[in-house]
């Protein structure tokens, strides 16, 4: 497994090789500039928009978010979102994301520099596995599966001498 995560590391073009996440909290810092949402609300609504969204519809849709209320995302995801605006701290906005990937992309975008915790999302995996996850494949992932790759990735990130979040 850390073996294929390697390969596609060396694969990789060093233009791909950016610390994407620091670039994901200065857009978090650009919400609160625009609205009246502190930076772990602005992480956490990215966060919450996040599912089954590219980037660049991730952050239109935040953005929209933060300045209408409007956002074009399933009920689920916006009431979450709607949820966050009240959150007091960062705590309660784990509790309102609720599920490991999304509470990890939420850290990972608050903390860039940190890696509290690996967000394993179907890409990640199917890295991991050599192989295209489908989503419905990604859904069946357990506790310890997620722990497991997240240790992947980390060893990997080791062996590379760059913080796992890159990788």
């Amino acid at each position: 497994t850390v073996n294929n995560i390697l390969k596609i590391w060396s694969l990789a073009q060093d233009s791909d090789k950016y610390d994407w996440y620091t670039e994901a909290y200065d857009f978090a810092v650009c919400l609160t500039k625009v609205s009246q949402v502190n930076v772990p609300q602005a992480c956490g609504i990215i966060a919450a928009f996040s599912p089954l969204k590219r980037w660049d519809q991730n952050k239109a849709i935040a953005l929209s978010f933060v300045t209408t209320g409007k956002a074009g995302h399933m009920g689920a995801f916006v009431k979450k979102a709607q949820a966050i605006l009240q959150a007091e701290s960062e705590e309660d906005i784990l509790r309102i994301l609720s599920g490991r990937k999304i509470q990890s992309f939420f850290l990972n975008i608050l903390y860039p520099a940190e890696a509290l915790s690996l967000t394993i999302d179907r890409h990640a995996l199917s890295v991991a596995l050599g192989h295209w996850i489908t989503e419905t494949e990604y859904s069946g992932m357990t506790a310890k599966q997620y722990a497991f790759f997240s240790e992947c990735y980390r060893h990997a990130a080791k062996r590379l001498n760059v913080n796992p979040l890159l990788v």
